[in-house]
């Protein structure tokens, strides 16, 4: 009975192709910071005035906060993979992992409240920062779907978090305008507000693309 049950397993995955497994969360969440950033610092010296000339700025005074950012785009970027997997719940490390991503941005915007409003004549940041956005987070909406997603809006939420914070730090590396409330309005307000739209895009477009 046993060769019987041999022969017959033998037969039924003859004809089976091999699946490749997926890479894991955190190889993802490298490659996609690493296209994230490509992309990013591509088009800003393609389209924009190029980097600032006190770019080193960002690796000095300002070393905290450039850690912060990419931190928080990794960390994003590793909880989208994860939540990509099917589970039926999501479990603690990926509550933990997400939570502190949106706690670095938390901590980033509350640094800047209270300043004077901003000057006006650099809204085009708001502008950059979308053309920005896009190309890395369509990028993250294919490895994404690559698996089958079931938690669509959580994910939408953590991979526009993440392409959100690789999209600001590049704008920090292309605005000089280092105004409190100018950072706030045009770089750290629009990656929370573009990780919230992420929820309904994780729903329409995660949900539609997904591999069945």
């Amino acid at each position: 009975m046993s060769m019987d049950t041999d022969k017959l397993i033998a037969q039924l995955g003859r004809d089976l192709k091999p699946v490749k497994p997926l890479a894991g969360a955190g190889t993802l969440a490298l490659i996609l910071a690493s296209l994230s950033l490509a992309a990013t610092f591509g088009a800003i010296e393609i389209f924009t005035k190029g980097i600032r000339s006190d770019w080193q700025v960002m690796f000095g005074a300002h070393l905290c906060q450039t850690a912060g950012i990419f931190a928080a785009g990794v960390l994003a970027a590793y909880a989208a993979f994860k939540l990509s997997v099917p589970d039926t719940r999501i479990r603690t490390p990926e509550r933990v992992i997400l939570g502190l991503a949106s706690f670095i941005w938390v901590l980033l915007i509350a640094g800047q409240i209270g300043a004077e409003p901003p000057k006006p004549g650099y809204r085009n940041c708001l502008t950059d920062f979308s053309l920005l956005f896009i190309i890395p987070f369509a990028a993250g909406v294919f490895m994404t779907t690559r698996a089958a997603p079931v938690w669509y809006g959580w994910a939408g939420y953590a991979l526009a978090l993440s392409v959100g914070s690789f999209s600001a730090l590049g704008m920090r590396f292309a605005c000089p305008n280092e105004q409190p409330a100018h950072l706030l309005v045009w770089h750290y307000l629009p990656v929370l507000g573009f990780a919230i739209v992420g929820i309904a895009l994780g729903q329409i477009l995660l949900k539609k693309f997904a591999k069945k």
